[in-house]
């Protein structure tokens, strides 16, 4: 029996030993990942493209709908929304 709690115990220590590795490279991955200094660069926006909105039986809240698409911030001339109902 004494064998059998030795190879147990090995084997239990490998996979802490393991499972601490790991833990150690996400953290350092992080840690720096976190550190890392994030370029914000202006982009335009270049995709035109359209929203529809199933509104069936939603004439509770189509206003607030509509009111919420129309304060996007995004080029006006690059969008249109549709209403289907």
């Amino acid at each position: 029996m004494s064998i059998f709690k030795d190879i147990i115990h090995g084997t239990s220590s490998v996979f802490t030993c393991i499972v601490y590795v790991i833990t150690i490279y996400y953290l350092c991955i992080s840690f720096f990942g976190i550190l890392r200094k994030k370029n914000e660069r202006a982009v335009e926006p270049k995709k035109v493209f359209a929203l529809i909105v199933a509104a069936h039986n939603e004439e509770i809240v189509i206003g607030d709908i509509v009111e919420s698409l129309k304060k996007l911030d995004y080029p006006k001339e690059l969008y249109d929304y549709f209403c289907y109902c």
